[in-house]
Parts: structure tokens; C-alpha cells; sequence
């Protein structure tokens, strides 16, 4: 994931499919990042990046989740359901935005939009 974001610029239901998976530059890449745990970190997504460039120049960076914000949540449901029928996933947005939908109307509503395509 990290490197298909680095690559493609997003991470989103797309980065999983087959094409991204078996793009040659994210595969080499992802070749070369670790991952590993450090306990001096705070607990969730608190992180720390290190970069090392091809001229050897290493670069280190605090990392940590943002705040949500709702612009930003609403994009991301929309680039993960651009694909899908738009009046199915227009009315499940709008239930989740509009208040607490009762848990059956809800699966009622998504079932509609992942059902098809557009």
C-alpha cells in the first residue's frame, strides 16, 4: 500500500486490484520497504518514515493519522464506489450522512449499490 501510494498518488479500493498488484514499478518498490515496529512510538498510526535517496541522502519524518475530515471521507467513499450504480450509492451516502439509519435499511441500501455496475 505504501508503495502503490507513493507510486499512483492514492490508496483506495482500486490499489487492490490486479492491474496495480502486478504493476512492475510498485512491485519493485515495495521491494525495498521495510516495516518495522517501534515501541518509543505512540500506539495506532503513529509512525516514523525514513527515506534513503539513490544518492544516499536519508531523509526522516514523523507520520501520524490526520483528523478526520469529512470532505475528505465523502471523496474517498465516491472514488471507492465510482464504479458502482449512482443512484444505489448517492442514497447510501446520504443515509449515513442524514443521521443513524436503522441497521437493516442500511444493508438494504448497500446490497443495492454493490449489486452492479454502472
Amino acid at each position: 500500500m505504501v508503495a502503490a501510494a507513493l507510486v499512483e498518488g492514492r490508496v483506495d479500493l482500486k490499489t487492490l486490484n490486479q492491474n496495480t498488484i502486478e504493476n512492475l514499478n510498485i512491485r519493485a518498490l515495495a521491494a525495498r520497504i521495510v516495516c518495522a515496529a517501534d515501541p518509543a512510538l505512540g500506539s495506532g498510526f503513529d509512525g516514523r518514515m525514513d527515506v534513503t535517496f539513490h544518492s544516499g541522502d536519508p531523509v526522516s519524518r514523523p507520520v501520524g493519522l490526520t483528523p478526520p475530515d469529512e470532505a475528505r471521507i465523502v471523496a474517498k467513499f465516491h472514488a471507492n464506489t465510482d464504479d458502482r450504480r449512482r443512484a444505489a450509492c448517492d442514497a447510501l451516502l446520504h443515509a449515513l450522512m442524514a443521521g443513524t439509519p436503522r441497521s437493516r435499511e442500511l444493508m438494504r441500501i448497500a446490497t443495492a449499490a454493490i449489486a452492479g455496475s454502472t
